[in-house]
């Protein structure tokens, strides 16, 4: 599985064998070189493969490091967006993915881009209100200070603590 942002694929979780592959999360794959992943994420259609070693859009290191020889690459379609790509290869012998086998495959990719659709964007959700509630509790301890010593002291205090940061300031501008 990889997912998407700033015209790069990245690696979220692979197996081979049962096992997980570590180096998988580490994977940056640039989504403008030919690859099954860009060529699913620009169709925004599912690609198969019977013969992954003689395509020419199939990244061949991965291609090797896997041993893979079919493959099916289904993108991951969220609010009419590729968000990522479920990569699904054979290993031992090429074979031929029946049309009813790929429509699993999508299906479970619509299921996991609408997961993950949910799951940022309540992430997101959550991050506003933190920061909503970090702006209120400063605003909140500013507009009780007539000082302006004070008053940027507790803007500079709040605002360090509000962002975890170990060095904030505030800078006063010439008038006009």
């Amino acid at each position: 599985l990889v997912l998407h942002s700033d015209g790069e694929a990245h690696g979220i979780h692979a197996k081979l064998e049962g096992k997980e592959l570590p180096w998988w999360r580490e994977l940056r794959l640039d989504l403008s070189q030919p690859s099954a992943i860009a060529s699913a994420t620009f169709e925004a259609a599912p690609f198969a493969v019977y013969d992954v070693q003689s395509s020419p859009n199939v990244n061949r290191d991965l291609a090797e490091r896997f041993g893979a020889k079919s493959g099916v690459w289904v993108p991951l379609v969220a609010s009419e967006q590729v968000i990522g790509v479920l990569a699904v290869v054979t290993t031992n012998e090429p074979r031929a993915f029946r049309p009813d086998e790929i429509a699993l495959l999508h299906e479970l990719a619509s299921e996991t881009a609408l997961a993950i659709a949910r799951s940022t964007s309540g992430e997101a959700l959550e991050r506003a209100l933190e920061r909503e509630r970090l702006v209120a509790r400063i605003s909140k301890k500013v507009r009780s200070e007539l000082n302006l010593a004070a008053l940027l002291e507790i803007a500079v205090r709040e605002t360090a603590a509000g962002l975890d940061v170990d060095r904030c300031f505030v800078r006063l501008g010439e008038p006009g």
